[in-house]
């Protein structure tokens, strides 16, 4: 009897245990659906200082990001710390779909890029050397942040499609119709990143609450010819934990080694999720 009711207690404990932990697992990945109000001081820039902790995260690209929005503009910030996935942003673009219908589909959608694929240049850049081979050396977290910085700083353009107002695809950061971006990086490495476009632009209307769907891609990187083609001629290593395989050739650089065709394969192949967004009344 005495042994029954200390097995009832301690499950007792555990189960309020799990239950206290719920919230907190809540609010580190919040459904964002509904809407979200942009803080009253935004400014994109790339530092995310008024943001807070992010709400939402997916798994498969590692992004931790929010949409949200206020009366003139929709906004998109992200934060990154898993290295590979911030190589494959800088190096191959992220591409932001807004479908203003509510459809999980590309079709007659806005479509952002920003940064683009090689026009932040990953000349000289190293991913962090090798990762986890033989004779792997620790990677030179300075010498990483100063080639990240550098990358972001020379993407001086996006590519719009889906908005009839602006006909040339390409546009620069600096441009008249209010798309704004920024990205940063801290002393880790680890990125944040910024996107504002207004919401006339894309023919919305804060007052409305129209549910819009989206997607998030991280492009992966183009080495020239095909992707998968190249990622298995990529080394020896075959994995992540491999001893071989470059990342350097066709005019890149020597930047470091990704560890073998696995690894490359992986910065190579895109990866995305969609969602949905409610716009927040302001």
């Amino acid at each position: 009897m005495q042994l029954r009711s200390s097995i009832l207690t301690t499950f007792t404990g555990i189960s309020f245990a799990m239950l206290s932990a719920l919230p907190a697992l809540a609010q580190q990945n919040a459904d964002i659906s509904a809407g979200v109000k942009a803080p009253a001081t935004v400014k994109v820039d790339g530092k995310l200082t008024e943001w807070g902790n992010l709400p939402a995260y997916n798994k498969s690209t590692t992004l931790r990001y929010t949409l949200a929005n206020d009366a003139k503009n929709l906004y998109l910030a992200i934060t990154c710390t898993d290295d590979a996935n911030i190589n494959k942003l800088l190096g191959g673009g992220l591409t932001f779909t807004i479908n203003t219908d509510g459809k999980k589909k590309e079709k007659d959608a806005v479509v952002i890029e920003y940064p683009m694929a090689g026009r932040g240049g990953m000349r000289g850049f190293r991913p962090g050397g090798n990762r986890g081979g033989q004779g792997a050396t620790a990677p030179d977290t300075a010498a990483i942040v100063a080639a990240r910085k550098q990358s972001a700083t020379a993407a001086k353009e996006l590519s719009v499609t889906g908005i009839k107002d602006i006909t040339d695809t390409l546009v620069s950061i600096y441009n008249t119709y209010g798309i704004k971006t920024g990205i940063s990086f801290d002393a880790k490495g680890s990125m944040f990143y910024e996107l504002a476009i207004p919401l006339n632009l894309i023919g919305l209307s804060a007052d409305k609450s129209t549910e819009l769907a989206y997607n998030l891609k991280l492009n992966g990187i183009q080495f020239g010819g095909n992707n998968r083609d190249q990622a298995r001629q990529g080394g020896a290593g075959g994995n992540r934990q491999g001893g071989g395989g470059g990342f350097g050739g066709g005019g890149n650089g020597g930047g470091g080694n990704f560890g073998g065709g696995g690894a490359l394969m992986e910065m190579m192949t895109p990866t995305d999720f969609w969602g949905k967004y409610k716009l927040a009344k302001p």
